[in-house]
């Protein structure tokens, strides 16, 4: 939470239900101009262990798996450094 400047602790409103928002397994850090998705992009499969895994497969291995570029969240440094980087998950 800290590591997003624009997010303040005054602001968090509690919610009773949630089914209006959306969780994802899947961030990346956009490298692209203004902050966009590039080519080169890694994902990565975050787990409750504070893990990242490295989705090593192509775009459509990924989509062909169930995943959309929707599902996957962009991040900043600041919480990519929060994890420990595991090992990669493979397309099978």
């Amino acid at each position: 939470f800290n590591s997003y400047g624009h997010l303040s602790w005054d602001a968090i409103k509690d919610v009773s239900d949630l089914d209006a928002y959306s969780l994802s397994a899947w961030v990346r850090k956009c490298t692209g101009a203004n902050g966009a998705p590039a080519a080169t992009d890694k994902v990565y499969e975050i787990n409750a262990d504070m893990t990242m895994h490295w989705l090593n497969m192509t775009a459509a291995q990924f989509y062909a798996r169930g995943g959309s570029d929707e599902a996957i969240y962009n991040i900043n440094d600041g919480e990519l450094g929060l994890y420990t980087l595991g090992v990669d998950v493979m397309y099978e």
